[in-house]
């Protein structure tokens, strides 16, 4: 494994990633990379890398919107309305 981030670089360009195909790459070479002893630029590359794998991972997966419960709703419209 490159210890310089211009060489991590030509292994894998840390970029904004768009498919399945970049997102098994990336967290490939992610996984490869954690739990090991990193120099400065390794971590560097592996934090941009996680940055990109956690972006795409949130637009491809976003999680469900909370829905506030109806008995909520109407105890808050029922204080407002002082009834």
């Amino acid at each position: 494994m490159p210890k310089d981030y211009v060489r991590l670089c030509r292994v894998l360009l840390p970029r904004p990633i768009r498919s399945v195909a970049e997102s098994d790459e990336a967290y490939e070479l992610a996984s490869v990379m954690a739990g090991h002893r990193l120099t400065k630029d390794q971590e560097d590359y592996l934090e941009a890398l996680s940055t990109f794998i956690e972006q795409y991972e949130d637009k491809a997966h976003p999680e469900p919107k909370k829905k506030t419960p109806t008995h909520e709703i109407l105890r808050y419209l029922c204080e407002e309305n002082e009834t």
